[in-house]
């Protein structure tokens, strides 16, 4: 089962089509538990399918660091690097 903490995903399938994440937990080989800080907080994450799921090769590192210690990141940190991940993603001209 690869780790897939702290990688920002962007959703395939569902009203959030598009939207990038951060994922914060693994529930299993098949599910993560999203956030993206602004419309689904870190307090109620969203539960995605793997395989609704883009993985792009961008991990927040901040982010992992604060998940290893058993908390969540607060929403205002998730937002905050999703916005400076995918401004230097998207200048950077790498392929999603």
């Amino acid at each position: 089962m690869e780790n897939y903490l702290g990688r920002i995903v962007y959703s395939r399938k569902g009203r959030d089509r598009g939207k990038a994440m951060i994922v914060l937990e693994m529930v299993n080989e098949q599910y993560v538990l999203v956030a993206d800080g602004e419309l689904r907080r870190v307090e109620n994450p969203k539960l995605k399918n793997l395989k609704h799921l883009k993985i792009s090769d961008l991990t927040d590192e901040e982010t992992v660091q604060v998940l290893k210690t058993g908390a969540y990141p607060g929403n205002h940190i998730i937002r905050r690097n999703l916005k400076e991940l995918s401004a230097d993603h998207a200048t950077s001209g790498k392929e999603v």
